[in-house]
């Protein structure tokens, strides 16, 4: 099982094998912690409000849902063919300029 993060809004945000948790420490930093103590989460080395929790102020606020590998993988290939169509479509367009 892997816990996939989303948005509010439903805006995927990444996907984690073990959860970081976090809480906004007394010197204004960022510190892991336990699930208990949560306020929020790292994705990608980014601190989030986990939807729920007491929030810390400045931050985007995520969800949590539990899912298989197999949708995992999903998810991944969805990610790798987008930047694929954005990266041959930036090649179609330079082709598409040139004047030579």
């Amino acid at each position: 099982m892997l816990y996939k993060y989303s948005l509010t809004d439903g805006t995927y945000v990444g996907t984690e094998f073990e959860p970081t948790y976090i809480r906004l420490l007394g010197n204004g930093y960022y510190g892991i912690c336990s699930e208990a103590e949560a306020q929020g989460v790292a994705i990608r080395n980014k601190p989030f409000n986990l939807e729920g929790r007491e929030p810390m102020e400045g931050l985007e606020t995520v969800y949590c849902e539990m899912i298989w590998q197999e949708e995992y993988e999903a998810i991944i290939a969805k990610e790798q063919r987008e930047l694929l169509d954005i990266i041959t479509g930036e090649v179609v367009a330079d082709e598409n300029t040139d004047e030579g």
